[in-house]
């Protein structure tokens, strides 16, 4: 019901990027944010594979994606766009906006899954 691997596995790519912000933070060589940003993203991809069929909503699918893409086009930006504090708060809003709709489908799905209400007779009145 609650799907807790789709949390977790969502919650893990945001903590991947996160560091991955926090090591661009004391790099200045362009080639070291491509090659961290390649093998994080790899990685990142690997995971996705491994969970792929395990991961019950595509939104979470779509997410994860979304956030390895994400990996890379920051890795390859960081360069003229070094921010870190705008970067992890842009991430977190990216998670945050996946949270709000994971947590409006599963209250969707738990309230589909619910069994019918029998309908109740009116009591008895008196004559």
């Amino acid at each position: 019901m609650f799907h807790q691997r789709d949390f977790w596995v969502s919650l893990g790519f945001v903590f991947t990027n996160v560091a991955a912000h926090l090591l661009w933070n004391r790099i200045d060589v362009y080639w070291q944010f491509v090659a961290t940003a390649v093998v994080l993203a790899l990685f990142l991809a690997w995971w996705l594979a491994r969970e792929w069929r395990r991961l019950k909503f595509a939104m979470t699918k779509f997410y994860c994606a979304a956030a390895a893409f994400d990996l890379i086009a920051e890795g390859a930006l960081q360069h003229v766009h070094k921010c870190t504090p705008d970067n992890i708060l842009c991430t977190g809003r990216m998670w945050l906006v996946f949270f709000a709709g994971w947590i409006v489908t599963v209250g969707w799905n738990w309230y589909r899954s619910r069994p019918a209400m029998a309908p109740t007779s009116a009591p008895p009145t008196a004559s």
